[in-house]
């Protein structure tokens, strides 16, 4: 008993760690029952169609940025419906977004390791 009294506070952390743990466990299941992951890996496979896309519009030249974005999305959509898969504009358009900043600071890197 006296042990208990000293060590009342490793006792409640030991304890706190064991329910958040449980917690966690919980959550992850149930994640993974829900289809999560499947719906993680669509999204990558969706990503990469996606840069492939990308790579296709870069060598359109008679297009500009906007073109180029249409041309993407339009591709994608086809895409989506073909393999029976939500199509998510936005979520999309935001990719591409985020591609073209990490190309755009890529080049601002490199251009300044050449000067």
């Amino acid at each position: 008993m006296a042990w208990l009294t000293d060590n009342w506070e490793l006792i409640c952390i030991c304890f706190g760690l064991f329910v958040n743990a449980f917690g966690l466990l919980y959550n992850v299941i149930r994640y993974v029952r829900a289809g999560g992951l499947r719906r993680v890996g669509e999204w990558q496979e969706m990503l990469d169609v996606l840069h492939s896309y990308e790579c296709e519009a870069e060598g359109i030249s008679g297009l500009d940025g906007a073109g180029k974005l249409e041309y993407v999305l339009a591709k994608m959509r086809e895409y989506t419906e073909a393999m029976g898969q939500k199509y998510d504009r936005e979520a999309l358009s935001s990719a591409v977004a985020k591609d073209i900043a990490f190309a755009n600071e890529m080049k601002d890197i490199k251009s300044e390791r050449l000067e």
